[in-house]
């Protein structure tokens, strides 16, 4: 995904990419990074808060216990969550007006990436569950101790 998305940026010269926080990686955040690395520019995120002034971007995100303000050169790479976009709801004039906006499709890149799925299993299936009464909790104590080593 990331190197399909270098591809369209390369050819089209943007100077800022933003990307959202949902994506195919289960929101591991990673896609922003790398499409960062592939085009050789700085990636940013998680980006809640952003203005550019002259070529550059000044950015807010969120770390453990406080706000960071960070600022880079454009071009930039800023992935993007709540609460950069303000949601609208939408009307109806404006959910009409979208449907005469031009789709621009881009076929895919033939692009060479350096990671491979050479094979995938299925998590072997669940064990048979054992339900312990209530009233006796040493027989739980014994089966987490002597069948399931975990004590």
């Amino acid at each position: 995904m990331a190197s399909q998305i270098a591809v369209v940026v390369k050819s089209e010269n943007y100077d800022l990419i933003l990307m959202g926080r949902e994506s195919i990686d289960y929101n591991s955040g990673l896609v922003h990074g790398i499409v960062g690395e592939l085009l050789g520019i700085p990636s940013v995120s998680p980006v809640m808060k952003l203005d550019i002034e002259g070529g550059k971007a000044i950015m807010s995100r969120e770390i453990e216990g406080g706000k960071e303000i960070v600022e880079a050169q454009l071009p930039l790479v800023a992935g993007c969550q709540e609460p950069i976009a303000e949601w609208k709801i939408p009307n109806m004039r404006g959910i009409m007006s979208a449907r005469t906006k031009p789709l621009k499709v881009v076929e895919p890149a033939d692009v060479n990436d350096n990671v491979k799925l050479l094979n995938y299993e299925l998590p072997a299936p669940k064990g048979a569950c054992k339900m312990i009464d209530a009233s006796t909790p040493e027989k739980l104590f014994d089966l987490l101790k002597n069948e399931a080593k975990v004590l």
